[in-house]
Parts: structure tokens; C-alpha cells; sequence
């Protein structure tokens, strides 16, 4: 597509207002001012060519809402059944810098910690997740219940390497597209890779086909990593194809 080629190219020489007006000028831009009129025109447009389209958003909240927006227009297409597993999934708290994991004043009681670095003297695996139970800004000391469901108390200035998320429960359902939000290294998926719920299997086991083409079962642990894959945020779109993409921007 040449007019499109030469958006890119003014891109590529950091002229954003030219290539903003190119888009402009070829009708590649629609504004919608009412976020969810926005929304839905979207998920209206992505309901036009589903198996080939991507959305992207800039935030996780909007990336959230037009998932949830296409999901239900998809279902009610006949894209995706109305019917799935319900899976516990890890949304990671983007809004807590590195710093901000060393202060128990900016943990939520229900938050899942992952510690990428083990310890011994706490008594924490590399690997290993864990639940907050409750804190103490006073003391800056957080207690947490680990998987074998051993409590454990301890300063989070002490360990480094920790990834904190906000358990939410998604409904999986045949025709869904997902997002791997973590690598899964034993079954050789990368992080931010893709694909389609293939079937919900009996023994509440999820059976996905990548979009490379290989199809893996995920049960409720490996499924932790995984969210709807309808719209992602622009840091998770990099390296991922597309036939057709809409991007969300709300100034």
C-alpha cells in the first residue's frame, strides 16, 4: 500500500505531523469522541474480519475494556462460545515501579507475588508464588502464604527480583484469542506470543493453537499467565504480525 508506505516513511524520519496528516488525508483516521462509542465502533470493526485483525491501546485499562467489548460482540457473532472454563489469570501492577516493591505501603492484601530470585534464609524458591495476607507500613515487614501454604513474614528491601500481580478471573471459551503474558519456558511459549482456544477439555484443561501452529493444553497453573488477546497495549504488540491493525488513541 503506497499511501500507507508513506505514513511509514515519515515516521521512520520522526516527522509525526506528516505522517498523521497522510493517515488523515487517506481516511485512515476516525474520531470518536465518547470512549465508549469509540469502543464500540472498534469492536464493530474488528467484528468486520476477526481471524486477521489486531487491536492495539496504549493503557491496560482501555486495552481491558475493548477486550471485554469485542469478546461479547464475537460471541454474539457465534466467534466465540458462550460457555468456558473460569481461570484465575495474573494481570501485572504496572503501576508499581521498583522502588515502589520495596515498601509494603504500596502492596494490596490479595496481591500474587512471583520472586524470580529465591532465598534461603526467608525460606522462598526461585520460581515460587505467593499470596499477601497482610502488612505492616509501620515495621515494613508483608506476610505472605507461598504455594505449600507456609506464612512467611519479611522486609521487601531485602529481596530483589519480584513481579507483583492482581488475580482476576477470566472466562476461556472456544473461538477465544489469547495472550501469554509470561514465558512458559516447559512448554516453549514465548512471552507476548498468541493464540486461539481450540477446546475446553473435560478435566477443566484448556487446548490452545498457537499462531505458530502448534497446539498446547494449559491447566489452571500455566493458564495464570495467559489474558484475552483481542486488543493489547503497544508495548506487548512489538513482533507480533497482523494482517490489519486498529489503533486506540485516546488524546
Amino acid at each position: 500500500d503506497e499511501g500507507l508506505r508513506q505514513a511509514v516513511r515519515s515516521l521512520a524520519n520522526r516527522d509525526v505531523r506528516e505522517a498523521v496528516a497522510l493517515l488523515d488525508h487517506q481516511g485512515r483516521i476516525r474520531e470518536i469522541v465518547d470512549p465508549l462509542q469509540r469502543m464500540r465502533a472498534i469492536a464493530d470493526d474488528y467484528r468486520n474480519n476477526p481471524e486477521s485483525t489486531l487491536v492495539v491501546s496504549p493503557d491496560n485499562a482501555s486495552r481491558q475494556a475493548l477486550n471485554q467489548v469485542i469478546r461479547s460482540g464475537l460471541q454474539n457473532d457465534g466467534w466465540v462460545d458462550r460457555v468456558g472454563l473460569r481461570v484465575r489469570v495474573l494481570i501485572p501492577r504496572q503501576d508499581l515501579t521498583g522502588a515502589d516493591r520495596q515498601w509494603v505501603a504500596r502492596y494490596d492484601v490479595g496481591d500474587t507475588i512471583r520472586f524470580s530470585k529465591g532465598s534461603r534464609q526467608i525460606g522462598i524458591r526461585a520460581g515460587e508464588y505467593a499470596d499477601v495476607l497482610s502488612k505492616d507500613a509501620h515495621t515494613n515487614r508483608l506476610s505472605v502464604r507461598i504455594g505449600n501454604g507456609v506464612e512467611i513474614t519479611y522486609d521487601p528491601r531485602r529481596l530483589q527480583g519480584v513481579a507483583v500481580y492482581q488475580p482476576q478471573i477470566r472466562e476461556l471459551a472456544k473461538g477465544d484469542r489469547i495472550q501469554f503474558t509470561a514465558p512458559l519456558p516447559d512448554l516453549r511459549i514465548a512471552n507476548r506470543e498468541q493464540g486461539t482456544v481450540w477446546m475446553i477439555e473435560s478435566l477443566g484443561s484448556v487446548q490452545v493453537q498457537l499462531d505458530s501452529g502448534r497446539r498446547v493444553t494449559l491447566d489452571q497453573s500455566t493458564a495464570r499467565h495467559v489474558d484475552y488477546g483481542y486488543a493489547v497495549t503497544s508495548y506487548s504488540s512489538q513482533g507480533l504480525t497482523a494482517g490489519r491493525v486498529l489503533v486506540h488513541a485516546d488524546t
